[in-house]
């Protein structure tokens, strides 16, 4: 059961004490504080620290996973952030398409983490239970409603996909590949993108040929067929950085094109750049 509004609770109480002293009875009345500090009736579709929402975004500055805000449930305000942006809503089709973030009167589904427990309901069961608006911590600012959807929420499938991963972070996984002879500077080069990277807040990592040679690679030659066999699991190595999220810069000899070729087909066309 919902109650929607405050005159409605009001009858159901008054008409409880009418009973309570027509029958000559004494109550203990049990008050939920958790519930009155949330701003809301004690029936509710539950409590948690997590949720999906609808969110319209109405700031200048684009929304990311990872941002961190004030979000404020009734009367109830407590600090989370966007954890995973799960979908944009095409305003013009309705069709769900993926996005790493919002910008400007953009409408998302989105995955909410706050920093403590509160009582919510659905949006489409009760509107005032379930609904939200975040609020700027450093401005104070009303940068957007969001509506809860509890159904989402509860069936959100608990294996994270490579698109969730790289929605978290906000950019397109891909593997940065540069080849070249010893001593050909292949190396800085890698490094070098890998700390503009870095400075720009993208998450980056550096995964070079001379270090993988110090481990599962150290007993391979340093010949062409060498070569060629360190680079293949080096290519697996990065897709699978690929797959968790994350931009790789790499640095390898590759002995001929068919080695480059192969890594191209074990990371993916899209996502692999030989330089």
């Amino acid at each position: 059961m919902h109650v929607d509004t405050t005159w409605k609770f009001k009858e159901m109480i008054a008409f409880r004490d009418q009973q309570v002293e027509k029958l000559g009875l004494d109550i203990i009345v049990h008050t939920n504080l958790e519930g009155v500090d949330a701003g809301i009736g004690p029936f509710t579709h539950g409590s948690d620290s997590k949720f999906d929402a609808t969110i319209v975004w109405m700031a200048e500055t684009p929304l990311l996973p990872g941002n961190a805000f004030d979000f404020k449930l009734g009367s109830k305000t407590v600090s989370g952030r966007l954890s995973t942006m799960r979908n944009r809503i095409d305003v013009n089709t309705l069709e769900k398409v993926p996005a790493s973030g919002l910008e400007l009167n953009e409408i998302g589904l989105a995955e909410i983490n706050l920093d403590e427990t509160v009582c919510f309901d659905s949006y489409k069961d009760n509107r005032a239970t379930g609904s939200f608006i975040i609020i700027d911590r450093l401005s104070n600012v009303t940068v957007g409603p969001g509506m809860i959807d509890c159904e989402r929420s509860e069936s959100t499938n608990i294996i994270v996909t490579k698109g969730e991963r790289a929605a978290r972070y906000g950019q397109k996984p891909a593997t940065i590949m540069f080849v070249g002879v010893s001593g050909s500077g292949k190396s800085k080069l890698a490094h070098g993108l890998e700390r503009k990277l870095f400075d720009r807040g993208r998450v980056s990592t550096m995964l070079d040929g001379k270090t993988i040679r110090l481990g599962i690679s150290k007993d391979l030659p340093h010949d062409a067929e060498g070569r060629a066999e360190n680079l293949r699991p080096s290519a697996h190595i990065a897709r699978f950085l690929n797959d968790s999220g994350v931009i790789c810069c790499a640095s390898f000899v590759a002995p001929n094109a068919d080695s480059g070729e192969q890594a191209i087909s074990v990371i993916g066309k899209d996502n692999c750049y030989i330089i």
